[in-house]
């Protein structure tokens, strides 16, 4: 009888010690899971930040773009922005970053907005044309290897989205122009892009 008692005592020590050591097992993993979860929002809210910040770089690049081309064609060393490829077509070679959008159909920047689609084929690597160069990076933004694009669009006017004639920006209006801005994190999963209206 005594050892029944002292092994039923043993037991329920045992049991109690296990149900303890489950416990704080479990504690320790819903921590360790918290503290895993915050670093990754932490990293994700970073990763927004850098895309953020290249896009609006870009931005800035695209209208540097746009000043030294128009400088360019009124001294007659240039051509990029007196002409424009088609409606519906993007530019190349000079023209490269140049687009137009037919009335009523789909920009090409949309490809920008679906994951994994277009970072690399369409518009102007930051920089390309214009020759300004990215600013230094802080040691939390290392690693950033993908430069922010660019693509002007030129937006339709009232005269039918006519190509502009010879006296581009002397005898006639400069059309309105979009900028549409590509921004990468540390990889293709962050990404910011921004738009602006632009009237030279």
């Amino acid at each position: 009888m005594r050892r029944c008692r002292a092994c039923d005592r043993g037991g329920a020590t045992l049991l109690a010690t296990a149900v303890l050591l489950l416990s704080a097992a479990g504690c320790a993993l819903a921590l360790l899971s918290f503290l895993l979860s915050a670093r990754q929002l932490a990293t994700l809210q970073l990763e927004r930040e850098i895309a953020l910040h290249a896009a609006e770089a870009a931005l800035l690049d695209a209208e540097a773009d746009i000043a030294q081309s128009l400088r360019a064609v009124a001294s007659g060393a240039g051509t990029r922005l007196a002409d424009w490829p088609l409606p519906g077509q993007c530019g190349s070679g000079p023209l490269r970053g140049l687009c137009r959008t037919e009335r009523g159909g789909v920009p090409a920047w949309r490809a920008w907005l679906e994951a994994g689609q277009g970072l690399h084929e369409m518009g102007v690597g930051f920089g390309d044309i214009t020759g300004n160069r990215l600013p230094q990076l802080p040691p939390e933004a290392a690693g950033v290897t993908l430069r922010p694009r660019y693509l002007i669009e030129r937006l339709p006017d009232s005269a039918g989205d006519s190509p502009p004639a010879s006296g581009y920006g002397e005898t006639l209006p400069l059309p309105r122009l979009r900028i549409t801005a590509i921004g990468l994190g540390r990889g293709a999963v962050a990404r910011a892009v921004l738009q602006s209206e632009f009237q030279p």
